[in-house]
Parts: C-alpha cells; structure tokens; sequence
C-alpha cells in the first residue's frame, strides 16, 4: 500500500471533526502565513495537503489562483471550494 493512500485513509477517518478543528484553530495562523508571504493576484498557490481546503479558500479569497490536492479522499469530499475554475482539488 503506497504512503498516500496510506495517509489518506488516516486523515479520512473523521473528516468532518479535523474540518472543524481545523477551521476554529487554524483562521488566525493561517491569516498571518498569507501576509507574510504577501501573494498578488497574479500569483499562483498549490496548497499541498489541503485537507477540507479552508486554506486554499482564504487565499482565493485575496485573489490568488489555488490549486489545492490532498491525500484523503474524504476530506476532498467535504472540500467546499469558492466557485471557481481556479481551485481544484484532486487526490493523487
């Protein structure tokens, strides 16, 4: 069994809980990291591990085309991207 299934049976267990946890505890942490790396709207972001995408989501929210992926299957399903041709998630 590869790693990223491996990894994405581990992260899909329960989705919905790591989605919330997620979206509680990460907003602020998350804000910081996009004004630090100060992306323009003609930049690009690949959001590696994107989970339930709530990052990938704040930074289109700022106007940079996302593409988020991520391991777990089940986290992809409840993946809520703006929508948009610029975000896609895909699991490998």
């Amino acid at each position: 069994m590869g790693s990223h299934k491996i990894q994405g049976e581990l992260w899909g267990k329960h989705p919905e809980d790591w989605a919330l946890i997620q979206e509680a505890t990460g907003n602020a942490g998350y804000e910081h990291v996009l004004d630090l790396l100060d992306l323009k709207s003609t930049d690009s972001l690949l959001d590696v591990g994107c989970g339930s995408g709530f990052f990938s989501n704040l930074a289109y929210s700022k106007g940079v085309n996302v593409v988020g992926i991520d391991a777990s299957t089940a986290l992809l399903f409840i993946y809520n991207p703006v929508k948009s041709n610029s975000i896609r998630a895909n699991s490998p």
